[in-house]
């Protein structure tokens, strides 16, 4: 499929960058990992224009946000070199130099509405000798397209990916430049615009959980046919090599897992809070785990708090991964089951938060164990 294909050298090879994976999990514990979530909230709120102010706790004990709140959580670097191969022409002409090199850095954020909802955002800026772009993330991802004709190019272009790189599954992230990436959140993240959509997929291999190669792909990028139908010229172009990649914060551990990926959305926890939030104790809200077993995982919901229109429901697993995000009625025993049985012996954590009018009324975090 590709005229070139080349795959990540970090430190010298996959297998190094195994070994440094597994080195990195064992010097560091999760209180470091937390510390080093927590220092990177801090800079992005000092390096972004958007102001970011904690939830204020009213007179009733409900949690109010009147400004939007943005948290870096974690990203990556490395760069490539796009001397000589077939990539898009803005490459060339505005962004690289005679040298053809490009330093690349992604950059994964929590942003949380006035409403409490919180959706993951993500950047990539690409700098070179002629100058710098700024590219949006997007929700569409290949690797978790499903139901894909075998002999669709999508389909074989996977295939092929997955040949090379030896991966167990793939895991994207797709960044994209249109003539609206400046609006809005991504705006606020120092996103441009062009008039000319482009779009740039970084697929990642994974091999026991861990991932093995990262491949710089113009997948997505599309062109006008002359019978003005639309192809994506972007699986026909060479992959540059992927080098001296650096991750941070959260970024090794969600791309592993789709469920784990930013562009999995809506929260009512940033990603630091997970690890020490204290549910307050309001009056109205009285709730809290009452059994498991691995059929459901039971909550008693009592509220009398007036004006509550549902429950948004997540689960998750000791892995980070999303089992369930639903919204249901707010009843006296909130019954919560998954797609598959729990399993016995792990812990799950629930989150729930009361919506009214569109605004989350009070938010609530519990770890339950299957015994």
């Amino acid at each position: 499929m590709f005229k070139k294909f080349y795959t990540t050298q970090m430190s010298g090879s996959a297998k190094m960058l195994q070994k440094r994976f597994t080195e990195i999990r064992r010097r560091r514990g999760r209180a470091a990992r937390l510390a080093a979530v927590v220092m990177s909230a801090v800079m992005a709120v000092s390096m972004l224009a958007a102001t970011a102010a904690m939830a204020a706790i009213g007179k009733d004990g409900l949690e109010y946000w009147d400004k939007d709140e943005i948290y870096l959580t974690g990203g990556m670097s490395f760069d490539i070199n796009i001397s000589g191969l077939y990539v898009p022409e803005y490459l060339k002409n505005d962004i690289a130099g005679d040298d053809g090199n490009i330093h690349c850095e992604v950059k994964n954020y929590d942003y949380r509405y006035t409403d409490g909802v919180i959706n993951s955002q993500g950047t990539l800026s690409l700098s070179g000798g002629r100058g710098t772009l700024t590219m949006a993330m997007q929700n569409a991802t290949y690797s978790n397209a499903t139901g894909l004709d075998a002999e669709s190019e999508t389909y074989k272009y996977l295939a092929d990916l997955s040949q090379h790189t030896g991966a167990e599954k793939l895991t994207d992230l797709s960044y994209a430049v249109t003539d609206t990436t400046a609006d809005g959140i991504c705006g606020k993240l120092g996103c441009d615009s062009s008039e000319q959509a482009h779009w740039v997929t970084l697929f990642f291999a994974i091999n026991d959980n861990r991932c093995t190669n990262v491949i710089f792909s113009f997948a997505g990028e599309y062109a006008l046919t002359s019978e003005l139908k639309y192809v994506d010229i972007g699986m026909e172009m060479d992959c540059p090599a992927v080098n001296n990649v650096e991750m941070s914060g959260e970024m090794e551990d969600i791309i592993t897992d789709l469920n784990k990926m930013p562009y999995y959305s809506a929260k009512f926890f940033s990603t630091y809070e997970q690890n020490f939030y204290k549910n307050l104790s309001v009056e109205g809200f009285s709730v809290g785990i009452i059994g498991t077993n691995e059929n459901e995982i039971t909550v008693r919901s009592d509220i009398t708090y007036p004006g509550i229109d549902y429950v948004w429901v997540k689960v998750y697993d000791d892995e980070n991964g999303t089992l369930m995000s639903q919204s249901i009625s707010s009843t006296a025993i909130l019954h919560l089951s998954v797609g598959e049985h729990y399993i016995k012996g792990k812990t799950y954590r629930v989150e729930l938060a009361y919506m009214s009018k569109g605004k989350i009324v009070y938010r609530w975090m519990g770890y339950a164990k299957v015994e």
